[in-house]
């Protein structure tokens, strides 16, 4: 069984592993307008949505997740659209990490080399994330130290040199979205009616700090942050601290790509099981291997996938990932709702402190956003 600390890591992988392709909010929105950006789209979405997530996963501690709250909200035709919708976002999602500037067959062995852990455990990727997490995060702290001496406020009176403002809702989606990843292997918590909500709110919290102290520590070092794209910190942690920072920097976001596919994969292999066990996915897929007790049928489909989806370039790959996973969570937000309707006394061992309204109030900007981000 997974405790906090473990499921923490997992939510910190499937929502961001560092804060290296944030950059873009920067040089879109300019420093202050682009971290305020981040900060209310981590109140206005993510929260939210770990929210419904810890009141939902107390309320149906087991593998498959939003699945079976759509399913108990709208039936089985929603939950259908919702467990295809949020599956092929993640299996889709997956293919980003091991495609970084490589060849087809370099990318398949590391597709295969990323694999393995999960097939051998979950509690072995969970705890394993742990220490990743702390790794992938250290050079980070180092630059922010590095940057002190460097630190120039003026650079946060400058101004972008092109205002985009859709494409940093994109970015903020794509950089704190996907609280609900940890419902899907509710069933491998421990306690998760206790578990889940801890490990999401310190993860809400988490992912603001690991985002918003490298950004500002690199605004403030570099005059240049309206040319920021994707990895422009490892430029600024070389410029701060030396090409042995901007190394470190390197080797962590190649550590944090794993961890990041094997959190992904994770969540997937054990949503694909759940689904089978509800009678929405064929079901063979709920097959456990029996004596490591990892869903390997689930995990060996994904990676027939993502070895024909990791031919694709960076861009599409994320179009597809977001469209579906933005979808996805309109239907969660929305049954979050019904089932506070249709099944008021259903038991919830963790409850968001709010009527049925306040639900929706809740809810309703981040529907707003997800439609937007669709669009």
């Amino acid at each position: 069984k997974l405790g906090t600390l473990a499921v923490l890591a997992v939510v910190f992988f499937n929502v961001s592993g560092g804060p290296l392709g944030s950059e873009q909010l920067i040089a879109y929105g300019g420093p202050g307008f682009g971290l305020c950006a981040l900060v209310g789209f981590a109140a206005l979405f993510s929260l939210p949505q770990a929210l419904v997530t810890a009141e939902l996963s107390s309320a149906f501690p087991d593998n498959g997740g939003y699945s079976l709250w759509v399913q108990a909200a709208f039936g089985d035709f929603w939950a259908v659209q919702e467990s295809y919708w949020s599956w092929f976002s993640g299996v889709v999602d997956s293919a980003l990490y091991p495609s970084c500037g490589a060849e087809y067959l370099y990318r398949l062995l590391l597709l295969l080399a990323f694999t393995a852990p999960n097939c051998l455990s979950s509690a072995l990727v969970g705890r394993g994330l742990v220490g990743l997490g702390l790794f992938v995060m250290s050079p980070y702290l180092a630059l922010v130290v590095a940057a002190l001496p460097r630190a120039r406020p003026a650079n946060f009176r400058l101004r972008p040199t092109k205002f985009k403002p859709a494409a940093m809702v994109s970015v903020a989606y794509w950089s704190l979205s996907g609280f609900d990843s940890v419902s899907t292997f509710a069933g491998e918590v421990e306690a998760p009616h206790r578990t889940l909500p801890r490990a999401l709110l310190c993860g809400c919290l988490l992912m603001v700090v690991c985002y918003v102290l490298p950004l500002t520590a690199g605004v403030l070092a570099d005059e240049e942050w309206a040319h920021w794209k994707d990895g422009s910190l490892a430029h600024v942690a070389q410029l701060v601290g030396g090409r042995w920072l901007g190394g470190w920097v390197l080797a962590s976001s190649a550590l944090s790509n794993w961890g990041l596919f094997s959190s992904e994969l994770l969540e997937d292999s054990f949503q694909l099981l759940g689904m089978a066990e509800a009678g929405l996915a064929p079901r063979f897929f709920a097959v456990r291997h029996p004596r490591l007790g990892t869903p390997l049928l689930a995990i060996l489909f994904q990676l027939v996938i993502l070895s024909a989806l990791i031919g694709f370039d960076f861009e599409s790959i994320m179009c597809i990932d977001n469209f579906f996973s933005a979808a996805a969570a309109t239907l969660e937000f929305a049954a979050a709702v019904q089932l506070r309707r249709r099944r008021p006394a259903m038991s919830r061992p963790f409850r968001i402190p709010c009527g049925t309204a306040g639900v929706a109030a809740l809810v309703a900007l981040p529907i707003v956003i997800a439609l937007f981000v669709c669009v």
